[in-house]
Parts: C-alpha cells; structure tokens; sequence
C-alpha cells in the first residue's frame, strides 16, 4: 500500500512536470510530449516520432533556462528527448 502510494504520487508529479512543459512550448507540442522519468540531474521527455524530437531539441535551451527559474526543476540540467510511437496515441477514458 505504502508503494502504491509513492507510486501514484510520482505519477502525478510526471503529470504536473508533463502539464508545464507543455504550457512553456508552442500549443502544437501539446499532444506529442510526455514527461517520461527523472534520473539524478536528467530528465527524459518522450515524443512520438522523429520529427517531434528533431522540434523539441530546438527548444531545449529555453526549457533548461524555463527549469532553472523553478525552484522544484533547476536541479534537472539534461533534458533527454527520446522517441516512443505511442506516446501520440489518444487517452483511454474509462
């Protein structure tokens, strides 16, 4: 139970994490961006295919700079862009 807890409480972060990246990028980055996982100083952010990484990487100066001015992220000073075909799938709803 008490892993379940930490569990879902990191998945929310990943999600709120997820929701400010992509309040800082362009509108058209909203559906092709994740917050993936958080290894020591570096953050992974899933896209959906080649071409969005290519996009994303051009703005990786602005998300460190946008990161360093939050007191919860300037200790994330890699941002890796990785790609996974079904991070641009819809949501199930249940």
């Amino acid at each position: 139970s008490h892993s379940l807890g930490s569990l879902l409480q990191r998945v929310r972060w990943l999600e709120s994490l997820t929701h400010d990246i992509k309040n800082h990028l362009h509108k058209e980055f909203s559906t092709h961006v994740t917050a993936s996982s958080v290894q020591q100083d570096k953050l992974i952010i899933y896209v959906d295919n080649a071409a969005w990484a290519t996009k994303l990487r051009f703005h990786n100066p602005s998300l460190k700079k946008h990161f360093s001015t939050h007191p919860q992220l300037r200790h994330y000073k890699t941002i890796k862009i990785k790609i996974n075909p079904l991070n641009g799938l819809p949501q199930r709803t249940t």
